[in-house]
């Protein structure tokens, strides 16, 4: 089965929700952060990776601790990764 953009971002979505963060410009405003998160695609350098983007600036950054160099990931690698955040997040409130 093929890996939709909307699912990938329902994911970011989940993770958002789990971690408090952002999804957009306005909610982080509202929120009072100083970022949100966003599903970057880019065709041409090899597909998504998932960033933070400063409202002041608008520059990106890796999300989650990540790197802003990290590599872009197919579709169906994005939602592994998604989902593994997602699980770990879930695990980690558990215990």
């Amino acid at each position: 089965m093929r890996t939709t953009a909307k699912q990938l971002n329902y994911l970011v979505e989940e993770i958002a929700q789990l971690t408090g963060l952002a999804m957009s410009q306005e909610q982080a405003i509202e929120k009072g952060l100083g970022s949100y998160l966003y599903l970057e695609y880019a065709s041409c350098y090899g597909g998504y990776r998932l960033i933070s983007v400063g409202l002041k600036s608008g520059a990106h950054y890796g999300a989650l601790g990540g790197s802003s160099t990290e590599p872009r990931l197919k579709a169906s690698e994005m939602e592994t990764k998604l989902r593994g955040i997602i699980y770990g997040l879930e695990y980690a409130k558990k215990h």
